[in-house]
């Protein structure tokens, strides 16, 4: 049985030394992405006052999800003119579906009443599902091995209820898990750039594995402040949750890996 399987895996090997990856056509990607969120809130000072804090800044956290994309890559002998030996081998342009994850991580700064002192609080917020949507442009080299792309797209919050982490190393600050409903309307479609690289290993005439990495920029204006009870606690009294503030942003650095099959059509 060993010797069976060492022989299938020998003719497996030497039947994909011929073969190159996708030069030209329709090509179906399935990804799956997993990696970190670093939050980067903005917010001016003239809202932080109206919440009584006295500043707020970001978090990293987990996420991780997969999308679907599909496109044509342009081969450059054919669309470009370009001779067969030429360093660059063409262009795809692609358009994707998808799910992931959301995270949102806000360190949050009060002064206390009774002490005066300043108190460090922590808010992590999951949302499940959010899904991306966009256009991909790529360029391919080293014989459509090495592609580097950028992509345009946006994330709709589907999630209207997420859940929530908050603890504080301050002894007046509990630790809380929960659930927030909201009932603000607030904003729930962000823009998102991302730059990325991609490397393909062929597998089959028709099939590639695509190991890769990506760096992506999310601009999301909240509008709405949206906090467990437990943290508005810590603020003014006169703080409604549901005023608009305009100023607000959850901006967001998403990086991490990506792990792919694709599937020549």
């Amino acid at each position: 049985m060993k010797k069976l399987c060492v022989s299938v895996v020998l003719l497996w090997l030497v039947s994909i030394t011929n073969v190159v990856a996708f030069e030209k056509g329709w090509v179906l990607n399935v990804k799956a992405n997993v990696g970190g969120s670093l939050t980067l809130p903005a917010i001016a000072q003239d809202d932080l006052d109206r919440l009584g804090a006295q500043s707020m800044k970001g978090s990293t956290g987990f996420i991780g999800g997969g999308r679907a994309e599909i496109g044509y890559i342009f081969d450059a002998p054919t669309f470009f003119n370009l001779p067969g030996n030429h360093w660059f081998d063409g262009v795809g342009a692609f358009g994707y579906v998808g799910v992931t994850q959301g995270y949102t991580g806000q360190k949050i700064h009060f002064e206390t009443v009774s002490t005066h002192k300043n108190v460090e609080v922590y808010v992590d917020m999951f949302y499940t599902p959010v899904f991306t949507f966009g256009a991909t442009g790529k360029a391919y080299f080293l014989n459509n091995r090495l592609a580097a792309g950028l992509t345009i797209g946006g994330t709709v919050l589907a999630d209207s209820s997420p859940s929530y982490e908050v603890y504080s190393s301050h002894e007046q600050v509990d630790s809380a898990v929960g659930t927030i409903i909201r009932q603000t309307g607030g904003n729930k479609v962000s823009a998102n750039f991302d730059l990325l690289a991609e490397y393909t290993i062929p597998l089959l005439p028709t099939m590639e594995l695509i190991l890769g990495g990506y760096g992506s920029f999310n601009l999301y204006p909240s509008q709405y402040l949206v906090l467990p009870q437990e943290v508005l606690e810590m603020g003014k009294d006169s703080f409604n949750q549901e005023e608009k503030m305009s100023s607000y942003f959850l901006n967001s650095f998403d990086f991490g890996l990506t792990f792919a099959l694709g599937f020549k059509l």
